[in-house]
Formats: structure tokens, sequence, C-alpha cells
């Protein structure tokens, strides 16, 4: 029978092997910077944390093994806070489709004893692996497109409506652009309380006002309401941009998208993710002749059981 189990050190001859195989299928989807050639850069780098650097920390990985090898590898990896983990990682070999869904149970009960509240993947939208998601408790809550630009020379703001820095006082209003701008489906998939909300960042610790790294975070806020959220990634190779904007500053999805460009480097390709539930930004992006690169289902499974409130109500006669 199938046996899993916490990587070991004794596992990297076998894993090379494994990987060497050419009819091993990648359950979870390449998502950005997966799509410039980086996934198995960080694949190794997060096995090598896993054996050496780090073992227990914020990165996990399992194989599901047989008597003639590896049948499977999954590792995950949490976000801010630890509340919410990513499988970003599951490869299983052709014909032991199974061990898929033993690897993300597995993963799952793991994580649940660190106290996640849920478990996301992401898998291509063709839908043959999203089986293994659904098979394995995982629900399809949202779908995502990404796209993708090369500028060809840097690009000013021009006359659209700058943003500003993301500051410590701005969380409770993104919080509120995060629960007008979001429906509820996704809400309850992802992040129902505001603790939740800021553990959704897949920074390694919350976010924060810092000099440098690798993320920028701006905004645009209203007299009245937050407008606007942008923030920044940046790769080895490529730059990444994920937006929100309040259903009520909808027409300016377009300049938010071009203050996000005069803010990225135009000697690296652009991405933009979008959700099925942001029509006006994706017509935005197609409008400024952005390229789709790929598409993905996005999965949850939560760990948790809510229990509704005790209220206190008139006792009748």
């Amino acid at each position: 029978m199938p046996t899993i189990r916490a990587i070991r050190p004794t596992d990297i001859i076998p894993l090379m092997a494994f990987f060497r195989n050419g009819s091993r299928r990648e359950v979870t989807a390449q998502v950005w910077p997966e799509v410039q050639g980086e996934a198995n850069t960080r694949v190794v780098r997060d096995l090598f944390r896993q054996l050496v650097v780090h073992p227990g920390g914020s990165s996990q990985a399992w194989v599901c093994t047989a008597d003639w090898g590896i049948h499977g590898l999954a590792i995950a990896r949490s976000r801010a806070g630890k509340l919410a983990w990513d499988v970003q990682d599951l490869f299983v070999a052709e014909g032991a489709l199974p061990a898929g869904v033993d690897l993300l149970e597995h993963a799952a009960a793991e994580v649940a004893r660190k106290g996640a509240r849920r478990v996301f993947i992401a898998t291509s939208a063709d839908g043959s692996m999203s089986k293994l998601a659904r098979q394995a408790g995982f629900v399809h809550y949202t779908s995502e497109v990404l796209f993708a630009i090369k500028l060809r020379a840097p690009l000013a703001a021009g006359s659209v409506r700058p943003a500003r820095p993301r500051l410590r006082q701005d969380e409770h209003a993104l919080f509120q652009l995060y629960n007008a701008a979001v429906p509820c489906k996704v809400r309850f998939a992802e992040a129902v309380t505001m603790e939740e909300w800021a553990s959704l960042d897949k920074g390694s610790r919350p976010w924060a006002p810092r000099l440098g790294g690798s993320s920028q975070h701006f905004v645009w806020d209203d007299q009245s309401e937050m407008a606007g959220w942008l923030q920044l990634s940046f790769g080895s190779r490529s730059q990444h941009v994920a937006l929100l904007v309040h259903p009520s500053h909808a027409e300016a999805t377009e300049e938010m998208v071009q203050y996000s460009l005069s803010q990225a480097s135009h000697k690296a390709p652009i991405y933009v993710s979008a959700r099925d539930y942001q029509p006006e930004l994706i017509s935005a992006l197609e409008k400024m002749e952005f390229a789709r690169v790929a598409e993905y289902m996005v999965f949850a499974r939560e760990m948790t059981a809510r229990v509704p409130s005790r209220a206190l109500v008139p006792a009748r006669a």
C-alpha cells in the first residue's frame, strides 16, 4: 500500500528519478511567477529549505511512496499569519492519480494541526486535474485569468489619478473595500473576518510598511471610502500586478491599470491577474492589448466549522 510521509534527505535520489520521469503529471497550475520558467528553481529551493535549512517551517513537503518508488510529491506553504496555506506544487506519477487525492487530504490534515483555517490550490482550467482537488474535499469558488504585456519603453502616469503608498491606518478601509468588491461566495471561501483577510497576503509575514522588498502596495482613497488597491510584485524575470477596485469607482479601472504600468519596469514582462468577478478589469486589459497567458480554477478547503453566535431574544409569555 502507498505510504504518505514527510520528505526526508534520503528521498533526494528517488525524487531526482521522479522528476526525470516524463510521465509525471503536474496537478497545480503554473501561476505567476512560474509562467516565466521559475517553477523548477522554486521547487528545488523549497525542497532544500524543507530538508536542510528550516525543517518544519512555513514550507512543508510530503511524498507518496510505494514499492517501486515515489508516486507523488506535495509542497504546501503558509501565507502571512499561517491561518491560510497554499498547495503550491502537486506532482503525481502517471497511472497513480489517486496518490494526488491522498496527498491533498494528508496535507490538509497536517496544516490543520498547525492552526490553518483554509487551504488553497489552483489548477489549470481544462478540468482534467481539477477532479483530484474535488475528490479531496476542495471547493471551486472562483476562476482567474492571467494577462501579460511587455512595454517597449517606460510608461508615464500622465494625467491619471496617482495612488499613494499603503499605510498602517488603511487596514480597516481596505477590509471594507474587500467586502464591497469581492462577492459573498468568494469572501466566505477566503476570509470572513478582518484577521482572516489580513492573513491572505502571500508574504512570509503580515503586511507592514517597509523599505524595499519584493512587493509594493498602493491605494486610491476617496473622502468617504477606499477606491482601489494595487500590489506590484517583482520576480527574478517578471512583475505581477494585483488590483482591486471598488464597484462605485469601476469607471476608473483603466486609469488604475495605466498607473500600475507606470510603476513597473519596461525591462521585464508585466503580468496581471483578473478574476471572474472583475469584468471591468478584464475589459480594460483586453482594450489595452494585454495577452491572455493562462486560466486557472481556484479551490479552497475550509478546515474549521463555523458556529452561529448566540443572541438574546425577547422571551414569549
